[in-house]
Formats: C-alpha cells, structure tokens, sequence
C-alpha cells in the first residue's frame, strides 16, 4: 500500500512535526510512505517538494490580500491565523499522487483549496484528513475562540472586525460546494476536536475518526534530574517548573493568564525555565524564569522535560499539544486548563487540570504541586500508550479498509497550476482584492494606469 501525506511543511510547526512523526512511525511499521509538501526544509528522501506554479496571479494577490485586508481586519477576540481558502494547486496532477493509494491530508493552508481537494476525490483514492485545527471545517478561522458559527453558515464572522462582504460565510461555502464530504475520513487528534466536526455544517455526515497523535518515547524519555540540571544549569535544590511555546503573543497559547498567575505566587524556593518564544509577556514579573530561547534540537527538549517537575500548559484553546505528549513522555506531569485535547491525556494520576483562564486556581496548582514518583510514572506510561507503533497500527487498519485505489495515469512534469476560487468565493474575493489594492503601501498610482494587478 502507498500511502501519500500532503502537508504545506514538513518540519516547521505542530501540525508539520505531527505528520512527519506519523510519517516516520508508518515506515518503521514497513509500509510505503511519503510525503509531499510545499516547503521542504528537511533532507530526507521520502520528502518530496511539489512542483509549483508560484507565478500564478492567485498566489501572490492571496499574500496580499492576507497582509492588508485579513491581518488588519481582526478583532480582539483572537489573534490566531485566519486564512482564506486559497492559493489552491492542481495536485491531482502530480505524478506521486497519481502513484499513491492513500492520500492523507495534515494542515495544508497555503498549498490545497476546496476546489483544489475535489479535483484530487475525482481521481477516486480514499482520502484521509488530519484536522490538526478547526480550519477544515470552518470558514476562516484556525481556532473559533468559542464561536458556533461553523455549525451553520459562518455569517458575520466575529474575528473580523467589519465582514460587510461575508468572508466567512463564503469561506465555509466554498467548503460545502466544492468538496463532497462524505467521501473524506476525517481524523481528530482529540476527542474536542472530533466533537467540534462532528457539530460542523460541513463534516456532520462525514466519517469521524479519533486517533491521538504518536510520541517516539526513545527520544522523548526519562533521565535523572539531577543529570539533566546540571546539563541545563538548573538548580538542584529547587522544584522546577518548565513552560514553552513556538508564539507566546498568541492569546490562546495563555501565557497572560500564567502571568497573572506567577504573578499571584508568593516569594519561594521555586525555579521556572521556559523555551520558544514568551514575547516579553513575563519580564516584569516578580519571578525569575531562565530562558532557553528556540530550540530545534528533540534531544536538548527532551532533557529540558526531564528536568522539570511539571510542565505548565496554560492553553485557553487546543487541539492535541505536541508539548503535552513531549513532556508526559519524559515522565513529567502536566499543569493546565481543562480545554481543548488536555482532558484526554492529564488526569488526577498524570497531573493537574484547573477551570479555564482560572489563574488563581492555576497559581494553587503550582503552588500546591508536590514531585510524586508514582505521578511521573503514570504520565509515562499514558505517553507510552500512543508509541508509533499503536498510532500507525491504526492508522493501517483504516487504511486497509478504504477501497482499493484506481490505477495510475502520467502524471504532469509541468509546475502544478494554481486554481482559482470556486463560484462561491469568486465575488469576495474580488473585492477583497481591489481594498487589499487600495491599502497597498506605495500602489495608489497603479489603479489610475491599469498597471499591474500584483
């Protein structure tokens, strides 16, 4: 069996890291697997980047449009991605996916469109699609920050602060008439996430499925505090609380409600160590935290889990945390806000879990927090219970029971064009390209001379 994954990356992000990770774990069970990306940053030979028509108007007027008349446009509710539903590329006519079996979609903003997901269902291969976020289903946002809407129509979009033009609304349109739904296997990494599809106006009667995302638990594994401290520099002497994120200035990341809640502890014998990118949010806070700044390497984040005796996770809004898994496979409870994918994997015998955006109770969580052996043990062994081989052992068993995949045609040597918006997106589209035009720094001139339209 081949078995073809389409991500826009294959290293940079949770979503990307998740897919290579499932990737990995289906070759090391013996089965065919690639993956083909638009930005390939990794070496490996099974990666492939798709040949692009990154000269079609549709790219370059989409960048533009997302910078000037999306960015711009939002409200204070969210401040996570938004993205329209383009640029979309013809990859039905990638010689790889005309090979291939399976087709299992991750996170493809930026490289797939709705129109573009019906032309690969008319090749007639099973096609599986990882929601690592609520985009698939919604008609914009990445994360509804509580919002219903997708339920129904996505009318009058509350992240966007004026949608006189119904960008949401067409958004999901474009969803529901273009792409046939039933003939998709959605896969939610959460038990949240597979509810929220479920309620969806556009995957209500596609089949759902629940599988978690799989921790290689040979790299991501216990070692001795002490050893790890002393690697990092940490204290021996003093619990060690570890928090991290790849945007802190993301307000459903909750990093201003750990603030206030630092910010809410009394003067101790504690430590705090964080890593990625925390945007200034706790430098004038009472604690001192050591930063590690961005890391690129599992193994120094593995000893950085290792050394900490719980890990903070003050998300308001999530799916599946890869930094979840990470830490409770390095034998390290968790400390969050019972939201998202965290009820699934944090329990009473594997951490602690508080009422979301409580800080106070989030601070008695840290403070109350004692190191427990038997606690460290149990998140392990949770982390252990989705080991690559469990996790592509399922995904198998799905595989197999799809239809047999029709045989290949040539596939295209030519740069896959870029389609463009469907009937449903095409007049807002339109409009948001000639405001994006208007807001255009320095091409105010252009629309007096019929200049260029990029």
């Amino acid at each position: 069996m081949r078995i073809l994954h389409i991500s826009t990356a294959d290293q940079e992000g949770g979503a990307a890291r998740a897919a290579l990770r499932l990737h990995h774990a289906l070759l090391e069970a013996g089965a065919h697997s690639q993956m083909l990306v638009r930005d390939k940053t990794s070496q490996e030979a099974e990666i492939f980047a798709a040949a692009l028509d990154d000269e079609a108007p549709w790219v370059e007027q989409t960048r533009i449009i997302q910078k000037y008349s999306i960015g711009p446009n939002r409200t204070s509710l969210s401040n996570t991605y938004f993205s329209i539903p383009l640029p979309g590329f013809d990859l039905s006519q990638d010689a790889r996916v005309q090979a291939c079996d399976v087709l299992h979609l991750h996170w493809i903003t930026g490289l797939l469109s709705p129109p573009s997901i019906a032309r690969l269902q008319k090749l007639g291969k099973p096609i599986f699609w990882t929601c690592h976020d609520q985009r698939p289903f919604t008609g914009g946002c990445h994360y509804s920050a509580g919002c219903g809407k997708f339920q129904a129509s996505c009318e009058e979009c509350p992240q966007l602060a004026c949608d006189e033009w119904g960008v949401a609304r067409a958004g999901l349109a474009e969803s529901l008439q273009s792409m046939d739904a039933r003939g998709l296997t959605l896969l939610c990494p959460s038990r949240w996430m597979a509810a929220a599809a479920r309620r969806s106006a556009l995957f209500s009667q596609a089949r759902i499925e629940w599988i978690p995302y799989c921790i290689d638990s040979r790299v991501f594994k216990p070692r001795p505090k002490s050893e790890a401290r002393q690697e990092l520099g940490l204290a021996h002497d003093k619990p060690c609380f570890l928090f991290g994120a790849d945007h802190g200035a993301e307000k459903r990341k909750g990093f201003a409600e750990l603030a206030n809640a630092l910010n809410l502890l009394p003067p101790s014998d504690v430590q705090f160590a964080s890593f990625g990118d925390s945007d200034g949010v706790f430098d004038h806070l009472p604690v001192k935290i050591k930063s590690f700044g961005r890391i690129s390497s599992d193994q120094k984040l593995a000893t950085l889990y290792a050394a900490a005796d719980a890990f903070l996770l003050p998300s308001l809004e999530d799916n599946l945390p890869n930094m979840m898994i990470e830490a409770m496979a390095c034998g390290t409870p968790v400390i969050g806000f019972d939201i998202g994918g965290l009820p699934d994997f944090v329990t009473p015998e594997t951490g602690v879990l508080v009422r979301a955006g409580d800080c106070s109770g989030l601070a008695d969580a840290i403070r109350n927090f004692k190191p427990d052996a038997q606690r460290a043990m149990s998140a392990r062994a949770m982390a252990e219970k989705h080991s690559p081989e469990v996790i592509s052992r399922r995904h198998l068993q799905l595989y197999a029971e799809s239809r047999p995949a029709p045989r290949a045609s040539p596939g295209s040597n030519e740069p896959l064009r870029c389609l463009p918006p469907g009937p449903a997106f095409t007049p807002v589209f339109e409009r948001l390209w000639e405001h994006a035009q208007k807001k255009r720094p320095g091409q105010w001139w252009r629309r007096f001379i019929g200049g260029s339209k990029r």
